[in-house]
C-alpha cells in the first residue's frame, strides 16, 4: 500500500501581471512517472490511492466545463492511473474548484471517482498503519475564507466572459444579490474582497488572519492522525508531540517559488517531495507557515 497526495495544482491558472501560471507540464510529466515508476520514491510498494486536495482546477472568473476540456490531456491521465494501473483517485474540492463539489459530479459522467460524501470543510480519512491519514483542501483554516463558500461557488461557476469583467464581476459579488426571489449575501464587504484575493503569504501576516490560522490548524491535530491539506501554497512537514500537519504546497510557476511538491505515505512513514529537485522536505518541530 502506498498513498500518493498534491494539491493546488490550479489548472487554467495564468496571471501576466506577477508572472504566475499553473506548471501543467510538469504536472503531466509527475503523472506519467508516476504510472510508469520513475519518481524517486522510498520503495516499490504498489500505490493505491492517488489524493487531489483541491484547487485542482481553477474555474475562478473561468467557463468551469471550458477548463476541464482544455485540460483533457491531464484527466486523461488520471484516469489511466485508475484502469490501467488499479490506483484509486480522490478528488476533493476546494475554494477555487469548489463548483465540483456543489455540480459537476451530477452532471458529467467524469472518468474517476469525485468524493462528494466529503464536503471541502470535512476530512477524507483512510486508516492505514495504526494511523488515520486526515485528508482536507483547508480553506477554512482561514477565518477570512471561513463564511465564503456562496463567493466560491459563484465564482467556480461563472464563464470566462462574465470572468473578464473583474471590476463588474467584484462588485457583483460584494452586494446582496437575487437568486430565484431569495436573497443572499455573497459576501460582507469590498474590503474582504480584496483581502481574499490577495496571495495567502500577504493574508497571513496580519495578526489577527495568523492567530485565527493558528488557532484553528493546531486545534485539528490529533495524536497520531496526521493532517494534510493544501490551499497555502506553502509546503512544510510539521511532527511535535505524535502530531503530525502536511501541507502540500502548489505546483503554481513563478519567479519567487521554485518547487513542486507531492507527498508519499508508505510503512507508517511520510515523505514530502520537492519534484524539481528530487530532495524531501525535511520534517520541523515548527510551523512554519505562521509563525
Amino acid at each position: 500500500m502506498k498513498i500518493i497526495a498534491v494539491s493546488d495544482i490550479h489548472l487554467g491558472y495564468e496571471d501576466s501581471e506577477i508572472h504566475e501560471y499553473s506548471d501543467e507540464k510538469s504536472f503531466g510529466e509527475f503523472l506519467d512517472k508516476l504510472a510508469n515508476g520513475g519518481l524517486p520514491l522510498k520503495n516499490d510498494d504498489k500505490i493505491t490511492d492517488f489524493i487531489i486536495c483541491g484547487d485542482f482546477l481553477d474555474m475562478w472568473r473561468r467557463d468551469m466545463a471550458g477548463v476541464a476540456i482544455e485540460h483533457f490531456e491531464i484527466l486523461k491521465k488520471l484516469q489511466g492511473l485508475e484502469e490501467q494501473h488499479e490506483i484509486t483517485v480522490h478528488y476533493l474540492a476546494g475554494n477555487h474548484d469548489y463548483h465540483i463539489y456543489k455540480n459537476l459530479s451530477n452532471k458529467y459522467n467524469y472518468p474517476f471517482g469525485l468524493r462528494q460524501q466529503h464536503p471541502p470543510r470535512e476530512e477524507l480519512s483512510i486508516p492505514a498503519w495504526n494511523k488515520i491519514y486526515r485528508f482536507k483542501h483547508g480553506y477554512d483554516f482561514e477565518v477570512l475564507m471561513s463564511d465564503c463558500e456562496r463567493f466560491f461557488d459563484l465564482l467556480s461557476s461563472t464563464s470566462d466572459e462574465a470572468g473578464e469583467q473583474h471590476t463588474w464581476l467584484w462588485d457583483l459579488i460584494s452586494k446582496i444579490i437575487s437568486v430565484g426571489g431569495q436573497y443572499f449575501e455573497i459576501a460582507p464587504n469590498k474590503d474582504k474582497m480584496r483581502q481574499l484575493r490577495k496571495p495567502f503569504a500577504v493574508r497571513i501576516q496580519d495578526s489577527e488572519a495568523k492567530s485565527g490560522f493558528n488557532n484553528s490548524l493546531s486545534g485539528a491535530l490529533k495524536e497520531n492522525s496526521p493532517l494534510i491539506f493544501g490551499h497555502t501554497h506553502m509546503p512544510f512537514h510539521y511532527e511535535n508531540d505524535d502530531k503530525t500537519a502536511i501541507n502540500l504546497g502548489s505546483w503554481i510557476a513563478s519567479e519567487s517559488r521554485q518547487y513542486d511538491t507531492y507527498l508519499e505515505i508508505t510503512d507508517g512513514q511520510e515523505i514530502l517531495w520537492d519534484y524539481r529537485k528530487e530532495t524531501d522536505i525535511k520534517p520541523t518541530d515548527v510551523l512554519p507557515t505562521i509563525m
